[in-house]
């Protein structure tokens, strides 16, 4: 989520995603050894690189798009 509102309200100095590292999680990188078991940790999106870019994977089991690509939205400046 691409914002310029921190963890707790605050106005932040410029607009970007928020990281869960922010508010103090402790968020180490993950390797795991096939599509399935990385689709199978239920976080909401999956974020792939694949052939030079990013490509996101709908993995919310409640919506309709469940497990379909789906378009990773682009910041517009205002």
């Amino acid at each position: 989520m691409w914002t310029n509102t921190g963890w707790n309200n605050e106005v932040l100095p410029t607009t970007g995603p928020l990281y869960y590292t922010s508010r103090g999680e402790d968020c180490p990188p993950r390797l795991d050894a096939t599509f399935g078991k990385y689709i199978g940790n239920n976080e909401e999106y999956a974020y792939l690189f694949a052939n030079g870019e990013w490509v996101c994977y709908n993995n919310r089991r409640w919506d309709d798009k469940f497990l379909q690509q789906v378009e990773i939205p682009v910041a517009v400046a205002v």
